[in-house]
């Protein structure tokens, strides 16, 4: 799986925030199979982790995408998990001071 856009994205506290990966073809896995697949959202500083479920999107082929909004300023690594191992590296998000 690999990030679609930046790996690094800044927003303000509130807004929507669109995160977008792509399905890259390995051998002996394929995504529309994937049963439970996600983001999970981990504040740099420690505490409580967040899950956003990805959903295909059916406007663009192989990829997934997840919304949702974040309030709490500071710094948060992505992940995409999934009930099969899959191969991704982490995004970095920055949810803006006021």
């Amino acid at each position: 799986m690999e990030w679609v856009g930046k790996s690094f994205i800044s927003k303000k506290p509130g807004e929507a925030i669109e995160l977008r990966v792509h399905s890259v073809a390995k051998a002996g896995v394929q995504a529309h199979l994937l049963k439970a697949i996600g983001v999970r959202i981990v504040p740099t500083s420690g505490g409580k982790t967040a899950y956003w479920p990805l959903t295909i999107d059916l406007a663009h082929q192989g990829d997934f995408i997840a919304t949702g909004a974040l309030s709490e300023p500071g710094s948060y690594y992505l992940h995409i998990v999934s009930d099969t191992p899959v191969i991704a590296n982490f995004a970095t998000l920055v949810i803006e001071n006021p």
